[in-house]
């Protein structure tokens, strides 16, 4: 595999500055998410820095060696054990070891996350470097088994869209210029996927975030969703009092296929 990992370590630095960036919660108890916090504060930041050093550092050198980013994970903690012990035994010591057993288990939620979010973005950098397979105007980007989308660009160049699965349900990623105020926060749109002869409208999960002077809205689908998708000339976003309408790409079978099935990637020759 091309090597496109060298900003890996750097940004784990940073990160141990700011927790915030870094900490993803798969828990909603307030008393672990303060204590997952707090790992990133003194006295124990420079211990929680030297762990994920390590545990970045390793997962790095087995995802270059070929491993995915589930497979790296566990191996890259273990290979860091003194330091996950050190970690262990301070805030322990301070907070109690069963909170500290919490806490240490969300940090490790969090780093599983960011090692997927590297593994994604080097293979992307890898697919473009040779060139990616298209299906119609799509191109294709198999990560790994679970992981994988498909992307193209409005006829007009104004928004790009992204179709796919990382782990879980379909995701239409759309970026580009909204026609309204956005609302900070906002979860819950409807959406309506227009064909020649129907549109599809229903209540998605929805979020938000810049791209520099654009803006990138990330859409949960349902399979039936998906598959609306491939008759679609034109989808719409409505939330608030701001609709939104997207020209929409012709989307073959076989994409939406390809992002049901999400396979493990082909070797490329």
């Amino acid at each position: 595999m091309p090597r496109h990992h060298l900003g890996w370590a750097t940004s784990f630095v940073l990160l141990a500055a700011a927790p915030a960036a870094y900490a993803q919660y798969t828990t909603t108890n307030p008393q672990t998410v303060a204590d997952t916090g707090r790992l990133f504060d003194e006295p124990f930041r420079p211990l929680t820095r030297g762990w994920m050093m390590c545990a970045a550092t390793e997962g790095v050198r087995l995802i270059e060696a070929g491993q995915t980013d589930l497979a790296a994970a566990q191996p890259a903690r273990m290979a860091c054990t003194r330091e996950w012990a050190n970690l262990r035994g301070v805030v322990g010591k301070a907070i109690g070891l069963p909170r500290a057993d919490r806490a240490l288990g969300q940090l490790f939620e969090s780093f599983k996350l960011k090692l997927r979010g590297d593994y994604l973005a080097s293979r992307v950098a890898a697919i473009d470097a040779d060139g990616p397979l298209t299906l119609g105007a799509w191109a294709m980007y198999p990560i790994r088994r679970g992981i994988c989308y498909v992307r193209t660009r409005s006829s007009d160049r104004r928004y790009e869209y992204k179709l796919g699965r990382t782990d879980g349900d379909p995701t239409l990623l759309i970026t580009g210029h909204s026609r309204g105020s956005v609302t900070q926060g906002e979860t819950r749109a409807t959406l309506d996927i227009v064909s020649p002869d129907s549109i599809m409208s229903r209540a998605v999960d929805i979020s938000w975030k810049p791209v520099d002077s654009d803006i990138q809205w990330q859409i949960l689908l349902a399979e039936d969703q998906l598959t609306a998708l491939t008759r679609a000339t034109s989808i719409a976003l409505r939330s608030g009092g701001t609709v939104n309408r997207f020209p929409f790409p012709d989307l073959p079978m076989s994409a939406r296929d390809f992002i049901s099935i999400c396979p493990a990637p082909l070797p490329r020759h």
